[in-house]
C-alpha cells in the first residue's frame, strides 16, 4: 500500500492535538500558548476569510465564463481542483480557530501551583 501524499492541509497545526484539552484534569494554559492560540485564531480565522471571498470571485469568474464559453478544458479542471482544495482549506482553518478559541476561554491561563506547607521553618517547625 503506497503511502498517501501529503497536502497543504498537513501544515496546518493541529489545536486540538497540540495543545492541552479542557476535559483534562489540571489542563491549564501557559501565558505563551494563550498567546499562540490567539494568533493562531486571528491568523486562521482572517485567512479563512480571505480564502472564502477568494473562491467566491473565482466560482463568479467561472459563471462568466461558462456563458462565454472561453476556456480551455484543462484550465477548468485546474480551476475547479484549486477552488475545492482552496474550500477545504479554509473549512480546516475556520476549525482551527474555533479550537483556539474554545481553548482560550475554557482553559485557565497558568499552571495551577503546588500547594505549600504552612511550616516553613526548618525541619517542618513552626
Amino acid at each position: 500500500m503506497s503511502k498517501p501524499v501529503p497536502c497543504f492541509d498537513d501544515l496546518l497545526v493541529r489545536v486540538d492535538q497540540q495543545f492541552p484539552s479542557a476535559w483534562e484534569k489540571g489542563a491549564c494554559l501557559t501565558a505563551e500558548q494563550a498567546e499562540q492560540l490567539q494568533t493562531i485564531s486571528d491568523a486562521a480565522s482572517q485567512t479563512a476569510s480571505l480564502l472564502t471571498s477568494g473562491i467566491a470571485a473565482m466560482g463568479e469568474l467561472l459563471a462568466w465564463v461558462g456563458t462565454t464559453g472561453e476556456i480551455s478544458s484543462g484550465s477548468l479542471t485546474s480551476t475547479g481542483w484549486l477552488i475545492q482544495h482552496l474550500a477545504d482549506t479554509a473549512g480546516r482553518l475556520h476549525e482551527e480557530s474555533q479550537n483556539a478559541e474554545y481553548k482560550l476561554h475554557s482553559l485557565p491561563r497558568s499552571a495551577p501551583q503546588k500547594p505549600t506547607s504552612r511550616n516553613r521553618g526548618a525541619g517542618g517547625a513552626a
